[in-house]
């Protein structure tokens, strides 16, 4: 059985949860991923330009703009209402969905590994600035 890791990579179907119910993501035909990277290649660079900035993103960024980006990405890619995902969805779930979406759209042109690692760094750097910041403004 390949772990996550070995899915990602070698661009196999995975299964993410939204709102409690299971959906399986997987790579679209050639024809369908150039259709869809044209309409949402934009909003997904600058959803994933919020995990790879080089100075971190701004709060408004993170708690506003990138959900919006990610609900409209994965919505549009799995071919989910945005009611439905919003109204039953939690934010890691939906994340869990960004992330296996980001892997089949970025495929082997960005190198998959590289990002997902690098996204992984940000949202931990992003989980400390906030622990950090909120634990001094308590003092």
């Amino acid at each position: 059985m390949p772990t996550e890791e070995e899915k990602v990579v070698a661009q196999l179907p995975q299964m993410v949860t939204l709102g409690g119910k299971k959906y399986e993501v997987k790579q679209m035909p050639i024809l369908e991923m150039q259709r869809w990277r044209e309409e949402y290649g934009a909003k997904l660079a600058k959803a994933m330009d919020v995990y790879s900035s080089a100075q971190g993103p701004s709060a408004t960024e993170i708690f506003v703009d990138s959900p919006k980006l990610q609900i409209e990405i994965v919505c549009s890619y799995m071919g989910l209402k945005e009611e439905d995902v919003v109204s039953k969805c939690t934010e890691p779930e939906l994340f869990a969905a960004f992330a296996a979406i980001v892997g089949f759209a970025s495929g082997p042109f960005l190198g998959t590994r590289i990002f997902m690692a690098n996204l992984t760094d940000q949202m931990n750097k992003i989980s400390s600035n906030l622990v950090s910041g909120a634990s001094s403004r308590l003092q």
